[in-house]
C-alpha cells in the first residue's frame, strides 16, 4: 500500500507540474498584457521562469525562449512600465488577434491551421466535443472560438488538474483516464498544429518577449505531444 501511495504521489507531482506549465502558458495567450505583467516580466517572476532551473537537458526552443525573454528584460529595465505595456499590447493584439490578412500571422486557431486538409468546422466541432466528453462545456460568451490556442492549453491545465485529484483521492482509473485524455489531446489536436503557429510568432513578432515565448511554448508543445502514450499503473 505504501508503495502504491508513493506512486500515487509521483504522479499527482508530475500532473500539477504539467498542469502549472499548461496553465502559464495559456494565460499569456489569453490575458492582455497589462501593468502586472509587466512587473512580473522585469522582476522575472513570471511563474514558468521559475519551471525551467536550465542544464544540458533543457529543450532547446524552451532554452532560446528563455534566452529572448532575459534579453527583453534587459532591453526594457530603465523604460516607463506604461511604455513597455503599449509595446506588449500592439504585439500581442496583432500575434494572437487576428485582426486582418497580412497583419500578424494567421490567428490562433486549429481549424484555421488545419482547415486547408480539413473542413475548419469540423475541426472546431470535433475539439468542442472533445471539451464536452471531458465535462468541459465551452462558454458562448468566452471571446474565443473552442479552437482558439489560449483555450486548449486551459483545457491541458485542466486535464492536469483531474489527474491531481483523481491521484490524491487513489482514483488509479479516473487518474488514468484524464491522463489518457491529456495525451490524446495532444496528439489529435494541439500537438498537430501549435508548434507550426509558434513558428509563426518567432518570425512575425516585434518584441523578445513574445518570440522568447513563442519559442517556450513550441518547445514545451512538442515534447509533451511526442511523449510516451501513458500506461495504467496496475501495468507499471
Amino acid at each position: 500500500m505504501r508503495e502504491k501511495n508513493s506512486k500515487h504521489n509521483e504522479y499527482a507531482q508530475k500532473a500539477r507540474a504539467h498542469g502549472k506549465t499548461f496553465g502559464s502558458l495559456a494565460r499569456i495567450f489569453n490575458q492582455r498584457p497589462d501593468a502586472a505583467l509587466v512587473i512580473n516580466i522585469k522582476s522575472m517572476e513570471l511563474e514558468f521562469f521559475n519551471q525551467f532551473p536550465g542544464g544540458e537537458d533543457l529543450n532547446s526552443d524552451v532554452k532560446e525562449g528563455l534566452s529572448k525573454i532575459s534579453a527583453f528584460v534587459e532591453q526594457i529595465t530603465d523604460q516607463p512600465e506604461k511604455t513597455v505595456e503599449q509595446s506588449l499590447l500592439v504585439d500581442w493584439t496583432r500575434l494572437f488577434r487576428g485582426l486582418q490578412p497580412g497583419y500578424g500571422p494567421k490567428p490562433p486557431y486549429e481549424g484555421v491551421y488545419l482547415g486547408e486538409n480539413e473542413n475548419d468546422f469540423k475541426v472546431l466541432e470535433s475539439v468542442a466535443r472533445f471539451y464536452t466528453k471531458h465535462g468541459v462545456t465551452p462558454a458562448e460568451n468566452a471571446g474565443n472560438r473552442p479552437d482558439y490556442i489560449g483555450l486548449e492549453l486551459d483545457f491541458l491545465c485542466y486535464l492536469c488538474e483531474q489527474q491531481v485529484e483523481a491521484w490524491e483521492k487513489g482514483d488509479e482509473g479516473q487518474a488514468f483516464n484524464y491522463q489518457l485524455a491529456e495525451h490524446e489531446f495532444l496528439k489529435d489536436h494541439l500537438g498537430r498544429w501549435g508548434a507550426i503557429f509558434c513558428v509563426r510568432v518567432t518570425e512575425e513578432a516585434r518584441t523578445d518577449f513574445y518570440r522568447g515565448f513563442a519559442h517556450m511554448t513550441k518547445g514545451i508543445i512538442e515534447e509533451m505531444a511526442n511523449a510516451p502514450r501513458p500506461i495504467s499503473i496496475n501495468k507499471d
